[in-house]
Order: structure tokens, then C-alpha cells, then sequence
């Protein structure tokens, strides 16, 4: 049976930090097909597994995923192993003070989230994934079972925006230092053409040093890689 790869666009209330929800889903793998190569694409994926251990390939060591795993932004491209088959389900995320609020005070680099320190210890995750393996476990018809687990994430995800909002109305040093890297990120990708390192640290007012410490600590990535990895996607027109 062919494989299906679909895309779903968040609702307009959910569009500010959800960039899509994917699913992957292959019943039998061919050889060649048990190996896939993910890029960068500057933003966190949020990822549920349903088959067979995965594992993915990075700086030359081989890591098993857990069924569930928050995965920072990548600065190189990584090789994944399936087994015999695939089905997986996942959320993109952008940059965002939401996305911030909800999965993690900080975002967080590729290497230490494969690494195993994947995890944001959020509860409803895990209760998400078990609701999940419940609607896959079910015997209705397919088309059917992927439009209830999808109604199940978006459900979760209005929910966690509701919750999160009210939790953070009256904190504004974590809204400040959420908004500070969004205008970081923002500045980089107004300049990508002319970007330098420097010139962005004295607009921020602040030393270079300060100014790579504080962005790969809440991104993940260097500002110069963030910005290579952006100008990438845009000269060769790559959104997935």
C-alpha cells in the first residue's frame, strides 16, 4: 500500500506558534525507504511514534528515540532508521512565546534533546501520547482514526494555549525575555542578505559574546548558523 504524508494547517487561533501537524504512515518499508534524511528547518517538532524503535544518526553516533520526543532545532541534517514500518504523527513549531510557554522555558539544541534530555517532564504530553495509542489501537477504518487523532491534537494544543495564557497573563519577565530572542530571530531574518554578528550585537546593546551565549541558550543554534540555515531554505524554496 502506498505511503501517505500529509500535511494539516492549524486552526486560525492556533496559527501564531503551530507551523503543522504531519503524519507519516507506511505499512511496509521497502530497504531503501527504511533510511530517510531530515534537514534543518528552523523550528521544533514535537514527535509521536506508533510503530517500531527508530533511531537517528547524529555527529556519527546512533540514538534510539523514545515514542515521544521534543526535537530542538537541528543545525545539520540527521539520518533516521525505521524498522519495517512507520507511523509517526508530530507537531511543528515555530518560534514563539507560546511555543516557549508551552514545551520549555527555553528552546533547547538537537544535540542534547537527541542525546536523551529530550523531555519538557509535561504530563499532558505523555496523556496525549497514551490517548493517541488508543485511537491507533482501534479498529475503525483508517481515514476515520487519523481525523480523530488529529482532533485529539489540535483539542490539546487549544487547550494548552488556554492554560498557558492565563498561567503567564501577570508574568512579564518571562513575556520580556520570550519577546527579547523573538526580536533577536526577527532582526536575523530581516538581515539575512548582509548578517553580521556584530552589527547585531550593537543594535541589542550588548558584546558579542553575550549575544551568542544568550541566543544559542534559548535557540538552540548560533545566531551566524541560525542565519545560514534560514538563508538555505529561502534560496532553494524549501518549506517542509
Amino acid at each position: 500500500m502506498a505511503a501517505l504524508i500529509r500535511q494539516f494547517k492549524p486552526k486560525k487561533c492556533l496559527e501564531s506558534w503551530v507551523d503543522y501537524v504531519w503524519l507519516v504512515w507506511e505499512e511496509q518499508l521497502s530497504d531503501a525507504r527504511k533510511h530517510d534524511i531530515v534537514i534543518p528547518l528552523c523550528h521544533m517538532n514535537v514527535v509521536f511514534n506508533f510503530s517500531e524503535d527508530y533511531f537517528v544518526d547524529y555527529d556519527k553516533t546512533l540514538y534510539k528515540m523514545p515514542s515521544v520526543v521534543r526535537v530542538g532545532l537541528l543545525d545539520q541534517a540527521v539520518k533516521i532508521h525505521y524498522g519495517e514500518s512507520v507511523f509517526q504523527m508530530g507537531i511543528a513549531l515555530k518560534l514563539s512565546e507560546m511555543t516557549n510557554a508551552v514545551f520549555a522555558k527555553k528552546h533547547q539544541g538537537a544535540y542534547e534533546i537527541i542525546k536523551g534530555k529530550v523531555y519538557d517532564g509535561t504530563p499532558s504530553l505523555y496523556a496525549l501520547y497514551d490517548a493517541l495509542c488508543g485511537l491507533e489501537k482501534s479498529s475503525v477504518e483508517r481515514e476515520i482514526k487519523f481525523e480523530e487523532m488529529l482532533q485529539l491534537i489540535w483539542g490539546f494544543l487549544e487547550h494548552s494555549m488556554d492554560k498557558t495564557l492565563k498561567a503567564n497573563a501577570k508574568n512579564d519577565r518571562i513575556i520580556q525575555e520570550n519577546r527579547q530572542i523573538l526580536h533577536m530571530i526577527q532582526y536575523i531574518e530581516d538581515h539575512l542578505e548582509n548578517f553580521r554578528v556584530i552589527q547585531m550585537a550593537q543594535v541589542f546593546n550588548i558584546s558579542v559574546s553575550t549575544l551568542e551565549r544568550k541566543f544559542k541558550k534559548e535557540v538552540g543554534l548560533s545566531p551566524k548558523t541560525f542565519a545560514n540555515i534560514k538563508r538555505f531554505l529561502i534560496q532553494n524554496k524549501i518549506q517542509w
